[in-house]
């Protein structure tokens, strides 16, 4: 598969770019049929498929739906032992704090 997946992202034809544009619907309609509306935004990339990492989805977006699971990009600016506080003053009480570095 990732044999195949090479080949999209070659820059020098128009097969690979009208193949990447394909990858990318379908990214997106998976997104949608899957995460809740709340995280769309957070979850569609807006630059093109091959920049970063492609995250291959084995049930993360469905757990995104649990009511205990809360997605962000707002900065963290401290950590306390049981809650994260962001930049904008907003604290989540938590378990596990997963780092995308990571």
């Amino acid at each position: 598969m990732s044999e195949y997946r090479f080949l999209t992202y070659k820059t020098d034809s128009n097969n690979a770019i009208s193949r990447r544009r394909r990858a990318q619907r379908r990214s997106k309609i998976h997104v949608r049929q899957t995460a809740p509306k709340q995280y769309w935004h957070l979850l569609t990339p807006r630059y093109e498929m091959g920049c970063k990492r492609i995250v291959l989805d084995s049930g993360y977006l469905k757990v995104l739906g649990d009511e205990n699971v809360h997605l962000s990009n707002e900065r963290i600016c401290s950590i306390t032992e049981n809650s994260v506080i962001t930049e904008n003053g907003s604290e989540y009480l938590a378990d596990v704090i997963a780092d995308e570095r990571y």
